[in-house]
């Protein structure tokens, strides 16, 4: 009863639908340049790059976090 009370059901299903994937910002603008150039981003360095995607593609922080040496990016199915 706590179970389906609390919406945890709801919550599971939601969670295995989610992908995270970790990637230098290099390899991260290789495999994303595409998308990059339908959103217009062509300038700068690779972190420069992926914050410009953030913005572009209306990422939340969480959905895309630019680190020292590697963007976490959670895909959603």
């Amino acid at each position: 009863m706590q179970v389906k009370s609390a919406g945890l059901v709801q919550i599971a299903k939601r969670c295995t639908n989610v992908f995270a994937v970790n990637r230098t910002p290099k390899e991260f603008c290789e495999r994303h340049s595409e998308g990059f150039e339908g959103g217009g981003i062509s300038e700068g360095d690779a972190c420069e790059m992926v914050d410009q995607a953030r913005t572009a593609f209306v990422l939340c922080d969480r959905d895309l976090i630019l680190g020292q040496r590697e963007v976490r990016f959670r895909s959603f199915y």
